[in-house]
């Protein structure tokens, strides 16, 4: 399927896998970024100027290299095979200018968002496991939400089993995007707030409960002629919020009450309760 997206809406989409990595792009990041993406400047280039720059240091480093590669794979023919290797081949070029293990699973323990992640000693088999089920459970083409329960859960999975020691958000991103796009759908980033699915992920991940990251992703997948302001909580926050929510609202949705109505003291005072705990 063709891939007919503006260079705004890949940029988008670039600039929410950072963000997921915890990385936020600069507007000189963006014009870069863009410049890849227009295919004034090869990714190979701009990311040997990168790493000739004596004073960047090795955060700054990756989030660099990685936004420039995430670039040109954007600009590229879309994604249409979803297989652990595909998975492994794009984390390999995502962060192989940085890391010599790129593209190999882990084999250490690993936390994130002060979650225990899957122990490395299971990781080969429980990846064997998910890629199984991508393959006997691809998403609608047919059903738009039930396309997204099926990503979503998904993209649950992979988050707990987290194959690598860093990288995994940025691949993980584009991975179940292109996957939704190969299905017949489209994610407008521009619609979507990158911290919110960041911190459903581990919602899913933490309690096999992918609504959460449904809600998150719902509002990219149609054209709206009014969007509600867009929030500026980091994804730890947003994820101890969803925690509150969910065990005082389970049947409700934390996206409409939290985005729709951030005048909502229903979600917010519960939420604010179960930070700490």
């Amino acid at each position: 399927m063709a891939d007919n997206r503006t260079v705004e809406q890949r940029l988008a989409a670039v600039a929410a896998s950072m963000t997921m990595a915890g990385y936020t792009m600069t507007e000189t990041d963006r014009a870069e970024s863009r410049r890849i993406l227009r295919g004034e400047v090869s990714a190979d280039e701009s990311v040997r100027q990168v790493l000739a720059d004596t004073g960047c240091d090795a955060a700054d480093l990756v989030g660099k290299t990685a936004f420039r590669r995430l670039s040109e794979l954007e600009s590229s023919r879309p994604l249409t095979v979803f297989t652990r290797e595909t998975l492994l081949a794009t984390h390999a070029y995502l962060c192989g200018d940085v890391y010599p293990w790129a593209g190999t699973i882990r084999t250490s323990e690993v936390r994130a968002m002060g979650l225990a992640m899957c122990r490395a000693a299971y990781v080969d088999q429980e990846l064997d496991r998910l890629f199984r089920r991508i393959e006997q459970s691809p998403p609608s083409a047919m059903d738009r939400e039930a396309a997204l329960r099926t990503v979503a859960e998904h993209w649950g999975e992979l988050t707990i089993i987290h194959p690598f020691l860093d990288g995994n958000s940025r691949t993980q991103r584009y991975f179940f995007d292109h996957m939704l796009h190969h299905a017949g759908w489209s994610l407008d980033w521009r619609r979507i707030v990158a911290a919110e699915v960041h911190a459903a992920r581990y919602v899913a991940a933490a309690t096999l409960d992918s609504s959460l990251l449904v809600d998150a992703l719902r509002p990219g997948l149609s054209a709206r002629e009014d969007c509600p302001q867009l929030p500026t909580e980091p994804a730890a926050v947003l994820f101890h919020r969803m925690m509150g929510f969910r065990r005082t609202h389970p049947h409700e949705s934390f996206h409409k009450l939290f985005f729709a109505d951030k005048q909502s003291d229903k979600l917010r005072q519960p939420a604010r309760d179960n930070q700490n705990g």
